[in-house]
């Protein structure tokens, strides 16, 4: 039987294929965080290149006012900005997902429990959806 009414969804398998949606170019990378840090509040954003004999890591910091729940940056579609900011500038909640397929290391402070905490994603882990540890970081507000 043909259903009365449908509703707008994403589907799991989105998450699969999410490496597919963005250039990832460090150009690309690199505005989206940049992007962020801006929506934050940031006053100023610090980029470093470190290098070591096995590869090149690129480390951007910033002083915005940080982000509450970890969650927010793994979930397709959610932004966690405040209601001002969606308002203001509607912003779709993918752009951390221009760094899929990368290892990655994210840094930041939650206003609400007033700690910071950690999060590496394996490059792996993009597609994937098994569970990514959160454990507490040393970073003072």
């Amino acid at each position: 039987m043909i259903p009365a009414t449908i509703a707008t969804a994403v589907a799991p398998e989105t998450i699969a294929k999410v490496t597919r949606l963005f250039n990832n170019t460090a150009f690309d990378v690199i505005c989206e965080l940049f992007q962020n840090a801006r929506r934050a509040g940031a006053l100023a954003v610090a980029v470093t290149l470190v290098t070591t004999a096995d590869a090149s890591y690129l480390t951007i910091t910033d002083d915005g006012h940080g982000i509450v729940d970890p969650a927010s940056i793994v979930t397709l579609g959610r932004s966690g900005w405040s209601d001002e900011t969606r308002r203001a500038e509607d912003p779709a909640g993918m752009g951390v997902f221009s760094l899929a397929g990368q290892d990655v290391i994210i840094r930041s402070w939650s206003k609400v429990d007033r700690q910071g905490w950690l999060a590496h994603i394996p490059a792996s882990a993009w597609e994937t959806s098994r569970p990514i540890a959160i454990s507490a970081d040393p970073i003072d507000r």
